[in-house]
């Protein structure tokens, strides 16, 4: 049986911190582990956690999305990578990012929209744990950088955008800049 909350790695009986995808039947049909895990005091993910080692997307309509998980974020090579092998159009990011760190979250969640020319739908925790409070924030920003949606920082809201895929093809080919990629230069 598969848990929501850890999923089973096999790795020295470590969880994952997984992020799945349910149809509208009820089937998974994407699972995503997260594969940067926080290794930071107090929080130390690596000592309960094992990373995940794969990418994930799923189509919906006309556009792929790809998952990724809080400090994610802080990759933005494995969102080029969504991007240029999965032909990702909006990324799903989940997170609990603290008010330490509100501006690290939103300009983040920014640069990953803008320089993969995708929209990036960054869910945000809100609240208190301990002493810890939660920045909310979420947002949904497209390929050009404009948040199109916004929750506040401080309580639950539910935020909606109509997504295009027209869009993410209309940028990408104003800005070619996949194609000026220098790909002898990143190995």
């Amino acid at each position: 049986m598969q848990s929501l909350a850890a999923y089973r790695s096999g790795i020295a009986h470590r969880f994952t911190i997984p992020r799945f995808f349910v149809d509208q039947e009820g089937n998974i049909t994407a699972k995503y582990r997260k594969t940067h895990l926080y290794a930071v005091a107090p929080v130390e993910e690596q000592k309960c956690f094992a990373p995940g080692d794969t990418f994930a997307s799923v189509a919906i309509g006309g556009l792929r999305f790809g998952f990724s998980i809080c400090y994610d974020l802080r990759f933005p090579e494995m969102y080029r990578k969504l991007v240029a092998e999965q032909n990702v159009g909006a990324s799903i990011v989940s997170s609990a990012w603290p008010f330490p760190r509100l501006e690290h979250f939103r300009t983040l969640a920014m640069a990953r929209a803008i320089e993969n020319q995708s929209y990036v739908i960054a869910s945000n925790r809100v609240g208190k744990d301990d002493d810890l409070w939660f920045c909310g924030s979420s947002a949904i920003i497209d390929p050009r950088g404009v948040a199109v949606a916004a929750a506040s920082a401080d309580r639950e809201e539910l935020i909606q955008a109509d997504l295009s895929e027209d869009l993410v093809l209309s940028v990408r080919s104003r800005v070619e800049s996949f194609a000026h990629r220098r790909q002898d230069l990143y190995k």
